[in-house]
């Protein structure tokens, strides 16, 4: 797929997302960290990531794991749920990656990441593999 078909696939996705978001509210969710996260109800989204009990032992693990400074690769991004915690808990001075290919994801992500300005993440819109080529999402 083109940069160029890619660029307006997510465009359309983001249309109908929009669309679909207009009937949600933006919602906190609370962090691990005592801070919160401000996103919108989604119902193609776990109602866990709402009351912040989404993945309990792998947000636990990142708690755990991350610090202020450190870099982070989130490949498989999905909605940025992990993505925006684990910017939270490496702060100003670390980065976070969120690697995505879904267009529709990467319009979450994108929403998301309006949404909760103090927790910049770089977002790319590429899928990871082990070879490089095209590929069909499902």
């Amino acid at each position: 797929m083109s940069r160029s078909d890619l660029r307006r696939r997510t465009r359309l996705a983001a249309h109908g997302a929009r669309a679909r978001w207009r009937r949600h509210r933006v919602v906190a969710v609370a962090r691990p960290d005592g801070g919160v996260l401000r996103w919108r109800r989604d119902e193609r989204y776990p109602s866990a990531m709402l009351d912040g009990t989404y993945e309990p032992h792998l947000v636990a693990r990142l708690t755990d794991l991350l610090h202020p400074g450190d870099h982070v690769l989130d490949v498989g991004a999905n909605s940025g749920y992990l993505s925006l915690l684990a910017k939270a808990l490496v702060g100003s001075e670390g980065r976070v990656v969120a690697v995505e290919p879904h267009p529709e994801n990467l319009a979450t992500l994108a929403d998301r990441t309006r949404l909760t300005p103090d927790l910049p993440i770089a977002v790319l819109a590429v899928a990871a593999a082990p070879a490089s080529g095209r590929a069909t999402l499902d």
